[in-house]
């Protein structure tokens, strides 16, 4: 009866070694893959700063003038190029829909 007690117990212990493996190389990987993750969210956070920079480079007022002025030859408007409204209609007549 003890040598069924005692062989009971060592493979209690065994099995109990064996789940400890097992757990202990399952966290092992979850670490590891913990680690991926994270450096590959340091990567993509480096690249959001980059673009943000880039956007923040291409929408410069001051730059988007200089190229309107340069390529578009874009200026202030003119007093000259202001119309009213009245002037408008005399300009763009409203066609009159004809009746079936």
């Amino acid at each position: 009866m003890k040598r069924l007690g005692i062989i009971i117990l060592i493979l209690v212990g065994f099995a109990l070694v064996a789940a400890l493996y097992v757990t202990k190389t399952k966290a092992q990987s979850v670490q590891k893959n913990m680690e991926r993750l994270q450096s590959e969210l340091k990567h993509e956070q480096s690249a959001i700063r980059v673009l943000e920079a880039e956007i923040a480079h291409l929408q410069n007022p001051a730059r988007l003038s200089e190229l309107a002025q340069t390529h578009l030859e874009l200026g202030p408007t003119k007093a000259a190029q202001m119309i009213t409204l009245d002037e408008l209609v005399v300009r763009v007549p409203v066609k009159a829909e004809d009746a079936p």
